[in-house]
């Protein structure tokens, strides 16, 4: 879901991410701290521009794949953002201007 396929492809299964993590993307990191969140399963979650690292079309796989998730597992998200890329699924969009 956090769109990860990739990383793995190109890394490998056995590659270690060294303690300050300037072996990753700022997008790889994005997705991983993404994906350490979801596993939890949280009845609410907080997002702050969950996508501002990923390039278009990781977004668009990430935002599908997310609505699929809380749906799936009845979670609440709250989505800060600057962009449109939440629109579609949102239930309610608050607009401060």
């Amino acid at each position: 879901m956090c769109q990860l396929e990739n990383l793995i492809r190109l890394k490998g299964e056995d590659f270690i991410v060294n303690e300050s993590a300037d072996n990753l993307s700022g997008g790889e990191k994005q997705r991983i701290s993404l994906a350490r969140v979801l596993i939890r399963k949280p009845d609410v979650i907080l997002l702050d521009e969950p996508t501002s690292a990923l390039d278009e079309n990781t977004a668009e796989n990430f935002i599908s794949a997310f609505f699929e998730f809380i749906k799936k597992y009845e979670m609440s998200a709250i989505v800060i953002t600057h962009k449109n890329d939440f629109v579609k699924i949102s239930d309610m969009i608050v607009d401060l201007k």
